[in-house]
């Protein structure tokens, strides 16, 4: 075979290559996996299938500002347990999610705080600790929204 024809040969497989990497959507760039948009109530119903996968979820935060936080919802009993690392930590809305978090002392009983969270979400249901069966590291957090519970008049 001629380097002509190689040359070309390889022109075409290469061609071939890119044309079927954008026609099924394959990308050679680093961009995040797409998160799997869900419920919290899912998520601890199908906990163990979600292990490990990028997800994005609406969600309500529970606090006693000590030990306890969680993302809840009030159509199911349990919740995911929010965590950041230092990096996510600088973002301008992670940072205005642990503000938010910070006005509740103690906790959210006065404080009503909604969010969506987006993170790579961890299930290890036979922990012995409860606080790392369910657990979500916040990339992100969108569509924040604070209030504060008007006090009960007696």
């Amino acid at each position: 075979m001629s380097y002509q024809r190689l040359s070309r040969l390889f022109a075409y497989c290469v061609g071939f290559t890119c044309l079927a990497c954008a026609l099924y959507g394959q990308s050679t760039s680093n961009a995040p996996e797409k998160p799997f948009e869900t419920t919290v109530c899912n998520l601890v119903a199908h906990c163990k299938g979600l292990n490990g996968r990028r997800v994005k979820f609406r969600a309500s935060v529970m606090s006693d500002w000590f030990e306890h936080t969680a993302l809840v919802d009030p159509k199911c009993k349990r919740g995911i347990v929010p965590r950041t690392s230092d990096g996510a930590d600088k973002r301008p809305d992670v940072d205005a999610f642990n503000r938010a978090l910070e006005q509740g002392k103690p906790g959210t009983t006065d404080l009503s705080i909604t969010a969506t969270f987006t993170g790579r979400f961890s299930c290890q249901p036979t922990s012995p600790s409860p606080s790392n069966r369910r657990v979500i590291e916040i990339e992100e957090v969108e569509a924040l929204e604070v209030t504060k519970a008007e006090p009960a008049h007696h």
